[in-house]
């Protein structure tokens, strides 16, 4: 499990050189798209944009989920600042008493935002 923290730690410092190469490739993860959807939203054109968006879709729930993974990020910083190391430490911290049914989901969502960082 050591493996699991140290490669997190890995893709985090990666993190940068990853996004220029993204960029480069222009190629966005699902969080990417919604964080320049975002920002585009809140630029001089936002509301223009906004009413398109309305006129197409009746909902989006872009800023909960922006405001539910940046809760979920915090969440897990917490976890290893509190001593967890592994994802399984981690997922006891953020969700304690889980059933065994739902652990493996957890799990990954764990090891996914980890990977995200």
């Amino acid at each position: 499990m050591r493996t699991e923290l140290a490669l997190a730690c890995a893709l985090a410092t990666a993190a940068p050189a990853f996004a220029q190469t993204s960029s480069e490739a222009r190629l966005a993860a699902y969080d990417d798209l919604l964080q320049n959807l975002y920002r585009a939203l809140q630029g001089s054109g936002g509301e223009a944009l906004a009413q398109s968006l309305r006129q197409r879709f009746p909902a989006a729930l872009i800023d909960e989920y922006v405001a539910h993974r940046r809760m979920r990020s915090e969440q897990i910083a917490a976890a290893v600042a509190g001593g967890a190391r592994t994802v399984d430490e981690i997922v006891e911290k953020i969700y304690p008493g889980i059933s065994d049914r739902l652990r493996r989901a957890a799990e990954e969502t764990i090891k996914a935002h980890l990977e995200s960082l």
